[in-house]
């Protein structure tokens, strides 16, 4: 089974991933995009020229590039386990978000959804804060495929000094009990620094993906290259959409004019294992 990387990161390599992914020499492509500035007559020209049908261009076995910031104060799950989503970890209770939360007299439910602190017990509201977290947002892993800079991930949020999951359990705590937690005051200073991680995932196991859209209109100039029919523009298949994802986002990271941060979520049944993960770590 093939496997190819795609490093929005790295320009020469984010042009040999899309060249293996649609078997076009580098050289070819680097010509294409020279002779058309425009990217709808690029992409129509792409199309005509190699013979691919946007349609049903396999992305089978294709991997981005990820990155996220995070603070471990114990990395003995995460070395036994790998990477996994908010859900998972709430699930278990050797993972040290789990006895951090107990130790403040927290438990949360993830299957009955009910979230306990001290002796009370209250149902968790699938439209608060935590519960748009767990149930909307399913608890999945969220991580960067780029940024224009290091600093604009490490200075998200305030996943530097600590998991964004504790300020939603405190504004939780503060609004449905009265008692003002400070549970991410707590977890920044149990160990200096902080950790950017580095990993691949497989564009099947992807939930969102910023820059992609189901816009019919984005798809329709390219009618003329599909391999199937497609009587209505909600019948449009999600690989067309995905790949032409990958080839606008790809060009316009290779002309160097992608500006801000793309991020992506991660089905939460997915963990990546220790084995694959990059660690930097920075004591700042």
């Amino acid at each position: 089974m093939r496997r190819v990387e795609l490093d929005f990161w790295n320009p020469g390599s984010l042009l040999k991933g899309i060249s293996q992914v649609y078997k076009v020499s580098e050289t070819s492509i680097i010509q294409l995009m020279t002779e058309f500035g425009n990217q709808q007559d690029f992409l129509s020209a792409f199309f005509e020229r190699y013979n691919i049908y946007p349609d049903v261009h396999s992305l089978d076995g294709v991997f981005v590039k990820c990155k996220l910031i995070g603070k471990y104060p114990d990395k003995k799950l995460l070395e036994t386990m790998g990477l996994m989503s908010l859900k998972e970890l709430l699930k278990r209770e050797e993972s040290f978000l789990v006895r951090f939360l107990k130790g403040e007299g927290i438990h949360i439910d993830i299957d009955k959804l009910t979230f306990q602190l001290h002796e009370k017990v209250i149902k968790i509201d699938s439209t608060s804060n935590l519960g748009n977290k767990l149930c909307h947002d399913n608890g999945e892993i969220e991580a960067f495929y780029y940024a224009a800079s290091e600093n604009d991930m490490i200075d998200y949020s305030v996943v530097k000094q600590y998991p964004e999951i504790l300020y939603t359990i405190d504004s939780f705590v503060r609004k449905n009990f009265g008692e003002h937690s400070c549970l991410g005051n707590k977890w920044s200073e149990l160990v200096t620094g902080f950790d950017m991680i580095s990993f691949y995932v497989n564009l099947n196991d992807i939930t969102y993906i910023n820059g992609y859209s189901e816009e019919w209109r984005e798809v329709s100039p390219y009618e003329e290259f599909y391999k199937g029919i497609y009587p209505y523009t909600d019948s449009y298949p999600k690989l067309l959409y995905m790949n032409l994802w990958l080839l606008n986002i790809g060009m316009e990271c290779l002309r160097g004019e992608l500006y801000s941060e793309f991020c992506l979520g991660i089905r939460n049944d997915v963990m990546i294992p220790y084995k694959e993960l990059q660690i930097t770590h920075y004591e700042k």
